[in-house]
C-alpha cells in the first residue's frame, strides 16, 4: 500500500475556506513579468484583477507559517493548547445541532481528532433535524479521518458530501484540499472524486439553470461566487490527473467536455485567465520547453543539465526570487539529490532541480582563468565526454547589512536561474510550482504550491518519481534476436 507523505496534512478547513473565498478571484492568475513587444498580448487584465495579481506575493508569503514571526507562532501555540483543553473538558454527547459542529470546530483547532470525528459524525447522522451546517460537518469529518490515517473513510466522506450538499465555494475548497491530499499517494481515489465532482463543475461552467435533485448530472448546484476561470481550472484537473495515471482512453473525451461547457461569452478578465489555464494544460504530454539562457548556481561542484537527461525522470521546483519558503526548501536539494541517487541507482535514474525565476545578478561572472585552471582537475570529470565547455559561472557573494538574495542563498545547489518569463510560460502563480518529466523529457505532471515536505523521503518528489518510473518505463529498442536492431517492418 502506498503511504501518505509525512506531514502532507490538510490545513484546518476553518482557515482554508475563508482564504479560498477571499482569493477566489485570484486563482489561476499568472505572475506579472515584463514581456517583450513581440510577446505582449493586446488584452489586459482589469485594474482590479491586476491589483489581485500584484498582491499574490503577499498572500502566498503570509499563507505559509514558516514566514510568521516568533510572536505569531507563540500565540498560535497557546491558542491550540487552549482549544485542546476546552475540547477535552467537553463531550459530543452533550450537544445537538449546530453546537455539535461548533464542538467539532473547537476540537479540530485543538488537534483532537477523535472527538472532532465523533461530533461531525453525530451531526451528519441525524437527518431528522435541520442540518444547515452539513457541509461544514463533512469538512471536519474529512479532516479528522485524514489526520487519523483513515484515507478510505475520508474518501467515502468526500464522495458523500458531494451527493449531500450544494456545490458552492465551500464545497469546492474542501474537495480541492482532499484531492490535493490524495492525488499522489492514492491517485485512483483522487481521480474517482474528480470524476464525481465533474458534473457539478460543468454545470456551473455552462451557466445552466438550477438543477433538480437526482443523479450526478442533476446534482444540487446553487449560485456561487466561484469565478468561471476557477471552475475551468478545477475542471481541467480531472483529465490532467487521468493523463498522469496514463488513462489515455478517457482523457480526450473529458477534456472536450470541459471545453464544450465554456459559456459563449466571457468577461475580458475571464477570457485571459481561461486561455492561460488552457495553455498550461497543453504542456502536459509535450516535451519540456528549453530554458534559454539558464545559468547554473552549482559552480565548482558539478555541471547541471540544461535539458532532461535521456532515461532520467526529472522533477523541477519553479519559483520567483521573493518566495523565501521556496528558497528554504530548495536549500535541501543537495541532500535530496544524493538520497534519490542512492535509492534509484543507475538503472532507474531521477533528478531534482530548482528553477529560480530571476535576472542573474551582475556579480555572476565567469571566474578568472587562473581560477578555472586551479580547479580544472575537479571539473574535468563533471563534463560530458569530449566537451570543451568552460566551468559554470560562479556567484560572487557580497555580504553586507542587507539580507542575502535568493541567488546567494542557493549557491552550490542544483539550481538554475531561468528567465522571469518562465513563470508566465508555465502559467505558474502559486509556489513552489512543481514540473515533472518522464525519461523522454515529456511533461507528465504540474502542481502549484507543492507542500514543504516535497523533497523529504517518501514525500511528493519521491512519490511522483516512483509513479512515473512505473507508468512510463523506458522503451527498449527491439532486436532481431541476435542483438542487432530489428528492421522497421518488424517493429
Amino acid at each position: 500500500m502506498r503511504r501518505l507523505c509525512p506531514g502532507a496534512m490538510l490545513l484546518f478547513f476553518s482557515l482554508v475556506y475563508p482564504a479560498a473565498a477571499q482569493q477566489a478571484e485570484r486563482q489561476g492568475i499568472a505572475d506579472s513579468q515584463p514581456v517583450s513587444p513581440q510577446t505582449e498580448i493586446s488584452a489586459q487584465l482589469s485594474p482590479q484583477a491586476a491589483y489581485d495579481q500584484a498582491n499574490l506575493p503577499v498572500d502566498i508569503t503570509r499563507r505559509d507559517s514558516q514566514n510568521w514571526s516568533d510572536i505569531e507562532l507563540a500565540a498560535l501555540k497557546v491558542a491550540v493548547a487552549q482549544a485542546r483543553d476546552a475540547c477535552l473538558m467537553r463531550t459530543d454527547e452533550t450537544y445537538i445541532g449546530s453546537d455539535l459542529v461548533a464542538y467539532a470546530h473547537l476540537c479540530a483547532f485543538g488537534e483532537q481528532w477523535q472527538p472532532a470525528q465523533r461530533a461531525a459524525t453525530a451531526y451528519i447522522g441525524n437527518p431528522s433535524s435541520p442540518r444547515p451546517q452539513l457541509a461544514e460537518a463533512y469538512s471536519y469529518l474529512i479532516e479528522a479521518d485524514l489526520k487519523l490515517g483513515d484515507e478510505k473513510a475520508a474518501f467515502a466522506a468526500c464522495r458523500a458530501m458531494l451527493r449531500a450538499v450544494p456545490y458552492d465555494a465551500f464545497t469546492d475548497a474542501v474537495t480541492e484540499a482532499t484531492v490535493r491530499y490524495l492525488e499522489l499517494a492514492y491517485t485512483l481515489d483522487a481521480i474517482t472524486i474528480l470524476g464525481e465532482r465533474q458534473p457539478y463543475l460543468l454545470k456551473l461552467l455552462s451557466n445552466s439553470g438550477p438543477p433538480t435533485l437526482g443523479d450526478a448530472a442533476d446534482a444540487p448546484v446553487r449560485s456561487t461566487a466561484i469565478p468561471p476561470h476557477t471552475i475551468f481550472e478545477h475542471a481541467l484537473e480531472f483529465p490532467a490527473l487521468e493523463r498522469y495515471d496514463d488513462e489515455r482512453g478517457a482523457v480526450a473525451r473529458n477534456l472536450a467536455d470541459v471545453d464544450s461547457a465554456l459559456p459563449s461569452s466571457l468577461t475580458p478578465d475571464e477570457a485571459i485567465l481561461i486561455a492561460n489555464d488552457r495553455k498550461q494544460y497543453a504542456l502536459l504530454g509535450a516535451e519540456l520547453p528549453t530554458f534559454v539562457g539558464a545559468v547554473s548556481l552549482l559552480t565548482a561542484k558539478g555541471r547541471l543539465q540544461t535539458e532532461p537527461e535521456p532515461g532520467v525522470v526529472t522533477v523541477y521546483l519553479l519559483f520567483p526570487r521573493w518566495c523565501m519558503q521556496c528558497v528554504k526548501q530548495a536549500q535541501n536539494l543537495p541532500a535530496a539529490q544524493a538520497r534519490i541517487a542512492r535509492a534509484k541507482g543507475s538503472t532507474a535514474g531521477a533528478r531534482v532541480y530548482a528553477l529560480l525565476a530571476d535576472v542573474p545578478n551582475p556579480a555572476i561572472v565567469s571566474p578568472p582563468k587562473s581560477a578555472i585552471h586551479a580547479r580544472a582537475g575537479s571539473q574535468a570529470g563533471s563534463h560530458t565526454s569530449g566537451s570543451k565547455s568552460p566551468a559554470q559561472p560562479a556567484v560572487t557573494i557580497t555580504m553586507g547589512s542587507k539580507l542575502p538574495s535568493a541567488q546567494e542563498l542557493l549557491r552550490d545547489t542544483p539550481t538554475w536561474i531561468v528567465a522571469p518569463s518562465t513563470l508566465a510560460a508555465f502559467n505558474a502563480s502559486d509556489f513552489p510550482f512543481l514540473i515533472a518529466t518522464d525519461r523522454e523529457g515529456i511533461v507528465r505532471l504540474m502542481l502549484p504550491a507543492v507542500s514543504d515536505n516535497a523533497l523529504q523521503e517518501g514525500g511528493p518528489a519521491d512519490q511522483i518519481i516512483d509513479h512515473i518510473l512505473e507508468r512510463w518505463p523506458m522503451q527498449e529498442p527491439q532486436t532481431d534476436g541476435t542483438g542487432h536492431p530489428a528492421p522497421p517492418s518488424a517493429q
